[in-house]
């Protein structure tokens, strides 16, 4: 399970000395200036829950790419279905939206990216040609 921190960092300079930064797995994926002490702490503490009650909504995730810029994508399952899906995370900066999104039009989406990449990367990896894995039953049709 990943684990999510925040922290408050005193800036000398500048109208808004208080940073707030988020990390998860010791990775920032967030930080935010504030005038008051009291409003990064506000911050961090509402941000955290809000990491948490998505962990636990999402179930089983698993993350194959990050940006530069802080967005990140998961492979995640539906324990009920066991329907893979993509789960993209944008960045604080541009509003931190979680969007699920179907594998077929996550790949079919624009010209080829490194999240896509990464994405065909890891499945690759389920198909490494282990002899001794289990084979899937054939269906009659």
């Amino acid at each position: 399970m990943s684990e999510a921190t925040g922290e408050i960092i005193e800036t000398p300079t500048g109208e808004l000395p208080y940073k707030a930064v988020i990390k998860v797995d010791e990775k920032i994926v967030g930080e935010q200036f504030f005038d008051s002490r009291v409003r990064a702490e506000i911050f961090i503490v509402e941000t955290l829950k809000g990491l948490e009650d998505v962990a636990r909504k999402e179930g089983r995730l698993r993350e194959f790419a990050a940006s530069s810029n802080g967005d990140r994508w998961y492979l995640g399952r539906n324990d009920d279905t066991m329907h893979a899906y993509v789960v993209h995370k944008a960045n604080l900066p541009s509003g931190g939206a979680t969007t699920h999104i179907e594998i077929g039009a996550f790949l079919n989406r624009g010209p080829i990216a490194p999240e896509h990449q990464a994405l065909l990367q890891l499945i690759g990896t389920l198909v490494d040609g282990n002899a001794k894995a289990p084979r899937a039953a054939r269906q009659s049709g």
